[in-house]
């Protein structure tokens, strides 16, 4: 795990663990120089690794999506180390106060629940993209992704957020890849769309 300090905000890369995959995720180059690129025989599997980054700003705990979970196993034998290498930051899933989801992919969303269908992240508020959140259409995902697909909300359902390009939680996002002061006091909170 690696930690770096940008501006007022901590930020730590933590794993999930690694996700076996092929050489066709790898988009935009030919078999061959993905093969050549990674060391790894063409119809072999090819390891990536799967990140959320922890984020601690003004005595919040953010997370960057919510890994695997479960959800992915027994197939895929290496994920869903995330709430435990949460734990040993001192960051237990249970603390964790905002879940920034980039978008729905397995590895960035199953995490959000548990094998029984319960949040692993009771108190996070979510946000999610209002373009994302509309493509849900999954039962697993309308579970882990509360007012993705219900007319009334419940009183999980209160702790998400869809957001749109632009908003303040738009602008939060980019500012941990920025320099401050881009952050000013107006990007604490994300416009809800509906």
């Amino acid at each position: 795990m690696s930690t770096r300090q940008v501006g007022e905000f901590t930020v730590t890369a933590v794993s999930d663990g690694v996700l076996y995959s092929n050489h066709d995720v790898i988009l935009g180059i030919p078999r061959e120089e993905s093969a050549k690129l990674t060391g790894i025989a063409y119809g072999q599997p090819v390891p990536l690794d799967v990140n959320s980054f922890l984020v601690r700003h003004r005595g919040k705990l953010i997370l960057s999506d919510a890994g695997t979970g479960q959800g992915l196993q027994p197939v895929q034998k290496d994920l869903g180390k995330l709430p435990e290498n949460l734990r040993a930051l001192g960051a237990p899933p249970e603390a964790i106060d905002i879940i920034m989801l980039t978008h729905l992919h397995s590895d960035h969303s199953l995490g959000l629940v548990d094998q029984e269908g319960k949040a692993v992240f009771p108190k996070a508020e979510l946000f999610i993209h209002e373009v994302e959140a509309a493509s849900v259409s999954t039962a697993r995902f309308s579970q882990a992704i509360p007012n993705a697909s219900s007319a009334t909300p419940t009183s999980s359902e209160r702790r998400s957020r869809r957001t749109r390009a632009g908003s303040a939680a738009s602008r939060t996002v980019r500012c941990c890849q920025a320099s401050p002061p881009c952050c000013g006091p107006d990007t604490r909170r994300a416009t809800p769309t509906g």
